[in-house]
């Protein structure tokens, strides 16, 4: 296997602020492509600012682990003969909860129904447990994320702050 030589590549030049370079075969004539970089991007205008980004990132992270809520309680509605189910709660604003209920509507509390799966197959008792428990961590995934998107969301609406020189001053 013989080194390729640097005539080998076809180093194209920068085009638009864009570095490349073009298509190059290797020595068993295989294609190979190699990244384009936008070098320009961020001094033109182009592409997200970071609070931007960080705002869409916040966002996708929320809407992915209400996704996963609504999934979660989506399994235990699917419980064949099932007295008790999450369901998924809407409170103020963009906040999601994971709450249980009961067959005929009422709220309950995990602490009445953990004594419930006494009656069910060590299995499925076994993995409403285990779906408790995801369901907590979803709880507090979410409130976090709703949290971090705030957060971001009060950064970004903030008008800038005109830096002081505290030089000189008394």
């Amino acid at each position: 296997m013989s080194a390729l030589n640097f005539e080998d590549c076809a180093v194209m030049a920068p085009v638009d602020g864009c570095a490349s370079r073009g298509p190059v075969s290797d020595v068993g004539g295989n294609m190979m492509v190699n990244q384009v970089h936008d070098m320009k991007g961020p001094l033109k205008g182009k592409g997200a600012s970071p609070l931007a980004q960080w705002q869409s990132e916040a966002a996708t992270r929320l809407a992915r682990v209400q996704a996963e809520m609504e999934a979660v309680a989506q399994l235990t509605r699917d419980v064949p003969g099932r007295d008790f189910a999450l369901n998924l709660y809407k409170q103020r604003g963009e906040a999601k909860q994971l709450r249980w209920r009961m067959r005929d509507s009422r709220h309950s509390l995990w602490e009445r129904i953990e004594p419930l799966l006494d009656e069910l197959p060590p299995g499925l008792a076994q993995w409403y447990r285990e779906v408790q428990e995801q369901s907590d961590v979803l709880n507090h995934r979410e409130q976090a994320a709703r949290y971090e998107l705030k957060t971001v969301v009060r950064l970004v609406e903030q008008k800038p702050r005109r830096s002081r020189s505290y030089i000189g001053a008394n």
